[in-house]
């Protein structure tokens, strides 16, 4: 998500999620834990192009 910074499959930030590898399981679980108060910041994409063409059938 652009606006937010945050990828909208998993929550995490651009920062965290270039990061990752190098965080100990400690800094892992913290975010991991603080993830699902994320999903609200953010609103998934619907239909996308599909969903603006005209109903042909």
């Amino acid at each position: 998500h652009p606006g937010e910074r945050i990828c909208i499959g998993c929550y995490r930030s651009i920062e965290e999620i270039g990061s990752w590898s190098q965080l100990s399981p400690e800094q892992r679980r913290e975010i991991m834990a603080e993830l699902p108060q994320r999903a609200p910041r953010v609103q998934k994409r619907r239909g996308g192009r599909a969903s603006r063409l005209p109903n042909l059938g």
